[in-house]
C-alpha cells in the first residue's frame, strides 16, 4: 500500500477544528480490501470498518479534528 505513490506517505498536519477529507482508492489489481485506522478518532471512525474499500473501489469521507493529539494513521488489509 502506498500513499500518493510513496511509502511512507507524507505527514498530514491538522489543527483543532479543521475539517479533513480523505479519499482511499484500492486499485483493481489488488486482491484484498483495505482500510485505514484513525487511532485518535472516537466513534465509528476509530476503527477501520468505516473506511473499508474493496479492490477496484474508492471512498471519500470527512471528519473534523475535535481533539488535540499526536497520532498516526495505519493501513489495514484483510480477506475480501
Amino acid at each position: 500500500m502506498t500513499f500518493n505513490g510513496s511509502v511512507p506517505g507524507p505527514a498530514i498536519v491538522v489543527r483543532l477544528g479543521d475539517w479533513v477529507e480523505l479519499t482511499i482508492k484500492n486499485l483493481a489489481g489488488n486482491r484484498f480490501a483495505h482500510s485505514i485506522d484513525l487511532h485518535a478518532a472516537t466513534g465509528t471512525m476509530s476503527g477501520g470498518a468505516a473506511s473499508v474499500v474493496g479492490p477496484g473501489q474508492q471512498t471519500t469521507f470527512q471528519f473534523q479534528a475535535l481533539k488535540e493529539v499526536r497520532s498516526f494513521i495505519s493501513a489495514q488489509s484483510g480477506p475480501s
